[in-house]
């Protein structure tokens, strides 16, 4: 159900267009921002617009565990704003890059998978 914005390649080729210029382009991870807000709208629904975290606020973003794959329930997850901040990218969860930080910065292997839980009961239920 996923949409994958950046192939590997695109992703070079914006990080060595950003040393040029000097900047970061934050913005270049979620590709076509009118197939990311469609994407955006399929996540909330598909976790009947709950946040994967902590499961009961309404998701109000989608946190992306790691960038260049946008895959809902596996890279890309609706969350609450307070979790978003407080917990998806609390030190204990959020390895940054430094040498790449707009595509390298991603959540741990163990969050992630408690990210992939969290949808897993919300998109499918508990049998």
């Amino acid at each position: 159900m996923g949409i994958t914005h950046r192939s590997q390649t695109q992703r070079r080729g914006a990080k060595r267009i950003n040393e040029i210029s000097g900047t970061l382009n934050w913005d270049a991870r979620y590709g076509d921002i009118k197939k990311y807000k469609k994407q955006c709208a399929i996540a909330h629904q598909s976790a009947k617009g709950l946040c994967c975290v902590c499961l009961v606020r309404p998701s109000e973003q989608l946190h992306h565990a790691k960038y260049g794959c946008d895959e809902i329930g596996l890279t890309v997850f609706p969350v609450c704003s307070t979790c978003h901040d407080n917990v998806c990218h609390s030190s204990l969860n959020w390895n940054k890059d430094k040498s790449n930080p707009v595509w390298g910065n991603q959540n741990t292997s163990d969050f992630t998978e408690r990210l992939k839980l969290g949808y897993r009961l919300l998109y499918g239920g508990i049998e």
